[in-house]
């Protein structure tokens, strides 16, 4: 083997120089079976030192040495030289401490990890190092103790401090120790938002409103249960084939149970309760009889007298409307009450129960007829009405003191329904069966306190259910039909393509979303037993650590 090295003839030395064409050099002669310098040995491994227990030594002490490497790396050069000088000089002279090698602490911690992935090998350990995870998580537990450290963003804080406490054995210091907080943080964040999910998974924390709703007997989905992404993957799931019709379904029911919750809150104030199964136009039927009903044994027991009260309660109530109305609706207005009211008050001023029954159910009729309409006035003059109404039942407690009270219920229980029979009767409801949001609109207008102040501090009659309502529910009464017919058409597709398993699948979550199926699915969302919030709580404060630090430790294989 040999190679020429060609020189400027000025530069070639007299010695070295031959007589070539081309100029100045030399040729270099080389036995042909020159190799190159031999690689240094391989470092040998003691079995022995390679077990579980030096795993989880090298965990136990990896901190330390991590933080010995930041100091040298962070301190003057020099100060870090006179520094292993000290500790090479009190090493010889006393054995206290081991040398440092040339290459100062880097190279230390270099030939620490080398020799002990040697012993490794050597004992015929490969994978995941548990021994060096738990020596790790021993190490850093006192980093539990940081305030937040529960949280997902206190765990990414935890995990990138414990990936900061891990030695640099190859490449540049800095560098890698960024790469190592880096990691650190993502499995930290990872591993506290896996820790709260099992958390929530074992001790769910129901919203207060759907914990409300619930109580009223709603009918809810997983999805709003659950709240947040999981109600909106549950959304999203009405366009699903199959699936989505079931969910919609279930929706639905929800929307139908929130209307019975509604009406039973006026009914039970008198003691009743719709019938298994009863909803719209049929249920809201039934409540206003029954409600009604309920006033014949007392009314007969009862006389109403106009005092002063009535007499200018009634006065400013007629004013407000002249003023409020169109003339010829005003004019229907006095009509009304002359023959509805007028005519069955005594020349005395006084009303047999019998015949305030009589009136109220007059009254009463109309309001709900003119409250119907599409037209502006007619819908002022059906209010208008009922506050009549209102103002009749106040006079009649007042007339009746010990009766009063078993009065007020009946009074709750037709005030709560004027409600939902107004709600029932907005134009977007649907066979009598109203939203949440339609509910809270009829709540607001039937707020007779000046400015609607009960309203607006969230104290008017019904209110609580409909703002429950409105946060948990849907904003519309949906139609599953459309979500059912595309997937019929999906299915054929999918089945022609030999997708087996999309059928399949569809049914499955169809199936979780039958009435036994959503049952279920919130008993497991609402019921643990008492052992299960505990443990939960431990788990949610300890796991953050060991899941980080089995996290770091993949994502650094």
């Amino acid at each position: 083997m040999s190679f020429t090295l060609e020189l400027p003839d000025e530069a070639a030395s007299p010695a070295a120089q031959a007589p070539q064409a081309g100029g100045g050099g030399f040729t270099l002669e080389l036995p042909d079976d020159a190799a190159p310098a031999p690689a240094p040995a391989a470092r040998q491994g003691n079995a022995a030192n390679g077990g579980v227990l030096s795993g989880l030594g090298m965990g136990l002490m990896d901190p330390i040495h991590a933080g010995a490497q930041m100091l040298t790396n962070a301190l003057p050069t020099g100060v870090v030289q006179a520094g292993n000088r000290f500790n090479n000089w009190l090493a010889d002279n006393s054995g206290l401490v081991a040398r440092i090698p040339e290459g100062g602490v880097d190279q230390m911690v270099r030939d620490r990890e080398a020799q002990y992935q040697a012993d490794r090998a050597a004992a015929g350990r490969t994978g995941l190092d548990a021994g060096r995870l738990s020596g790790g998580v021993a190490a850093t537990l006192p980093l539990a103790i940081i305030p937040g450290g529960a949280t997902i963003v206190g765990s990414a804080a935890i995990g990138a401090g414990m990936g900061a406490l891990q030695p640099v054995t190859a490449g540049e210091f800095w560098v890698e120790k960024m790469k190592q907080a880096g990691l650190g943080a993502a499995a930290g964040g990872a591993g506290g938002a896996i820790s709260q999910g099992i958390s929530r998974i074992l001790s769910p924390q129901t919203g207060a409103a759907q914990r409300m709703l619930m109580a009223e007997g709603v009918e809810l989905t997983p999805g709003q249960v659950a709240g947040g992404l999981s109600k909106r993957f549950e959304d999203a799931a009405t366009s699903v084939p199959i699936m989505g019709g079931k969910v919609a379904q279930a929706q639905q029911r929800a929307v139908e149970s929130f209307n019975r919750a509604a009406i039973n809150r006026g009914l039970g104030e008198i003691g009743e309760k719709l019938p298994d199964g009863m909803v719209g136009r049929e249920a809201i039927e039934y409540a206003g009889k029954k409600i009604g009903d309920a006033y014949d044994p007392l009314l007969a027991r009862m006389t109403l007298r106009a005092d002063q009260q009535f007499i200018a309660d009634s006065t400013a109530l007629a004013q407000n409307a002249q003023a409020a109305l169109a003339p010829e609706r005003a004019q229907q207005l006095a009509n009304i009450l002359q023959t509805k009211l007028g005519r069955h008050m005594s020349g005395q001023g006084t009303m047999t129960g019998q015949k305030f029954k009589l009136a109220d159910s007059e009254l009463g009729r109309l309001a709900r007829q003119f409250s119907s309409s599409a037209d502006a006035d007619q819908r002022m003059l059906g209010e208008t009405i009922r506050d009549m109404q209102s103002v009749m039942r106040d006079a009649l407690a007042r007339s009746n003191p010990r009766l009063a009270p078993e009065l007020r219920k009946i009074d709750k229980a037709f005030a709560t329904n004027l409600r939902v029979e107004r709600a029932a009767a907005s134009v977007a409801a649907t066979d009598g069966v109203f939203t949440p949001a339609q509910l809270q609109n009829a709540v607001k207008a039937l707020d007779s306190s000046g400015r609607k102040r009960q309203f607006a501090r969230g104290n008017a009659l019904l209110q609580d259910l409909a703002d429950a309502g409105k946060e948990v529910l849907p904003s519309a009464v949906g139609n599953s039909g459309t979500a059912d017919r595309a997937g019929l058409m999906a299915m054929g597709g999918a089945l022609a393509t030999g997708q087996w398993w999309a059928p399949m699948a569809a049914g499955v979550g169809a199936a979780a979303y039958t009435r036994p199926g959503i049952a279920s699915m919130r008993a497991l969302l609402t019921q643990r037993p008492a052992v299960a919030g505990t443990i939960a709580e431990l788990l949610e404060r300890g796991a953050p650590i060991p899941l980080t630090a089995g996290g770091y430790q993949l994502l650094n294989q």
